[in-house]
């Protein structure tokens, strides 16, 4: 949760493949402005790309909806060591035909952020996503270990898991993280289905700007 004042921006961008269609996605921007207690979150558009081998009607470019969030605080140092957060997200049907959902799309998120150790914190994030055209609405449950290892760097491991009917897929992920300085972070990140061939690897950047109050 950002203090008021305080604006990030992330960005990135990433590749993935597996049995069926690799895939490119360059952007990833993320907005978050910290305003009043709450922050404000804008989710940018991503140009992506798609290719496959074996089914030429994959192949694919153009861009991802884009979407506003909220996440307001529902409990702050519970036990000293944990804050609680809820996120709601609205997607709109902006993007390229080949990558739009055509429609509105709602989420909302319960986050916890806890913090085991001076050097370790454990992440959890578990959400419901309505679905696109009539399919079923996502349940997700995503678990992230963190560690400082040393002065400006971090690691990050974890699981991710997207229930959806007839569609599960489990995630393993990680990553590590690098401070520039207290304004600028950059990470490289990737996992791989627990329960399929695909992966992904990804490489990102975040800046903040402002001062709390």
């Amino acid at each position: 949760m950002l203090a008021p004042g305080l604006i990030h921006l992330e960005t990135g961008a990433s590749v993935a493949g597996g049995t069926a269609v690799d895939s490119y996605s360059i952007g990833q921007l993320l907005v978050r402005v910290g305003v009043s207690g709450v922050e404000l979150e804008l989710f940018g558009n991503s140009y992506l790309v798609t290719r496959s081998e074996t089914t030429p009607a994959l192949d694919a470019e153009g861009f991802a909806d884009v979407g506003v969030g909220l996440k307001v605080p529902l409990a702050r140092n519970v036990g000293d060591r944990m804050n609680l957060s809820l996120q709601g997200v609205l997607t709109a049907p902006s993007g390229s035909d080949a990558f739009s959902n055509d429609e509105w799309i709602a989420a909302l998120n319960a986050l916890a952020d806890i913090g085991l150790s001076d050097r370790a914190g454990l992440s959890v994030n578990v959400g419901i996503a309505e679905g696109a055209a009539g399919a079923s609405e996502t349940f997700s449950v995503i678990v992230t270990p963190g560690l400082s290892l040393a002065d400006g760097v971090g690691a990050y491991a974890g699981w991710a898991g997207f229930f959806a009917e007839g569609a599960d897929v489990n995630f393993g992920e990680g990553g590590l993280t690098f401070l520039v300085n207290d304004d600028v972070q950059l990470d490289v990140n990737g996992g791989w289905a627990l329960d399929a061939d695909d992966w992904f690897f990804g490489v990102g950047a975040a800046f903040r700007w402002g001062a709390s109050p």
